[in-house]
């Protein structure tokens, strides 16, 4: 299995839902290998048969080169011998040459996606020069690399969203294509009914504008006094540092808390508080909202991706939608309750772990067929 990013390095959907995969097939009783670009997997502690670390950086767009070691990598992959690499998402150095390489070594691979991101989140200067940054890589090189996988997962089937870009090309090739959706990991299996919660949102993720935290700052010092919120994330970097001395600004330090995830348990927190928020600009299938729906937590999120296929929240665009959705959760109970049960039956029902274990199964079984 290859991803540039592991657990031991970062919190992220693609390195939880990697690290999942990852110990199905263990415990399917398969061999599995891992190549990582940071050198901490080699000090990941699942019992994986094999640990390499190899160099990477960069996408390969205009503004962010491609760095590989590539002899590395081929070693890697030829020291191990696999039936079948596993690469967990597009758009790094290293997925990239991943594909390229198996392809001349004749190893099959299936390609797990987290969504293609090519598109303008948004219209302001930074996000058009990013989109014009990847015009080159998603006409000339992506199709070529579609190519060359085996197959394929996707985390939707039939949602419209940008995000699954790269499911629709792959209809286009006649590519083979598997269902796998997102599973909630950290979650608490007591429930807590809502008189026993705090008067807290949770919101969950990196610190960045696409996560939008800034914004939910801004949100925050609109709601009324006894309601705080606890965002989960690493603390640091520049916009971590500007939620900082916005939160300062307007006055409601007593009300926000920052946690890391490597201090807390997220689904102690989740299961305790009223809500989640996801106010992000951009996502395909987020983990944490599943992490809330698994704790009967309803949510309150921005409707881009699959997101809008789920049950058990409300959806809003505008920062007075985002407003007044949550004010409704914390003031009508009858809601509440009924947003809960239907959160917690739409994972227990769709997102069942042991489920999205047989069907990741299932699909690296058929592509070694393939």
């Amino acid at each position: 299995m290859v991803s540039q990013l592991w657990h031991c390095q970062a919190r992220s959907g693609l390195t939880i839902a990697a690290a999942f995969h990852a110990q199905s097939l263990i415990a399917y009783g398969h061999n599995v290998s891992i190549i990582g670009s940071h050198p901490c997997v080699l000090n990941d502690d699942i019992p994986f048969d094999g640990k390499y670390y190899v160099a990477a950086s960069g996408s390969r767009s205009l503004y962010s080169p491609a760095r590989v070691e590539t002899q590395s990598l081929k070693s890697a992959l030829e020291l191990s011998a696999p039936d079948l690499v596993v690469i967990e998402g597009w758009q790094t150095a290293l997925s990239i040459m991943t594909i390229n390489t198996c392809y001349n070594l004749r190893v099959k691979t299936l390609l797990v996606s987290h969504g293609s991101s090519f598109h303008p989140y948004c219209f302001e200067p930074v996000e058009l020069l990013r989109y014009l940054g990847w015009i080159p890589y998603k006409y000339f090189v992506f199709p070529s690399l579609l190519k060359k996988l085996t197959a394929l997962t996707t985390l939707d089937s039939i949602c419209l969203s940008k995000r699954f870009y790269d499911r629709d090309v792959a209809i286009k090739q006649n590519k083979t294509i598997f269902v796998l959706p997102n599973t909630p990991v950290h979650y608490s299996t007591v429930i807590k009914e809502r008189s026993k919660r705090q008067n807290n949102i949770v919101s969950i993720g990196y610190f960045d504008r696409v996560k939008n935290q800034l914004e939910s700052l801004r949100i925050i010092a609109q709601l009324p006094s006894y309601i705080t919120i606890t965002f989960i994330g690493p603390r640091k970097g520049s916009y971590f540092y500007r939620c900082l001395r916005l939160s300062k600004k307007l006055g409601i330090d007593d009300r926000v808390h920052f946690l890391s995830d490597r201090e807390c348990d997220i689904g102690t927190i989740i299961s305790e508080s009223m809500l989640l928020f996801s106010n992000s600009i951009t996502e395909a299938l987020p983990i944490s909202i599943l992490e809330a729906m698994a704790c009967a937590t309803p949510f309150v999120a921005t409707p881009v991706g699959a997101t809008i296929t789920l049950r058990g929240g409300l959806f809003a665009c505008s920062q007075p939608e985002k407003i007044h959705a949550i004010n409704m959760l914390f003031s009508n109970s009858s809601l509440w309750g009924s947003l809960s049960i239907s959160a917690y039956n739409h994972v227990r029902d769709s997102f069942d772990s042991s489920r999205v274990a047989s069907q990741f199964f299932a699909a690296v079984q058929a592509t070694v067929s393939l």
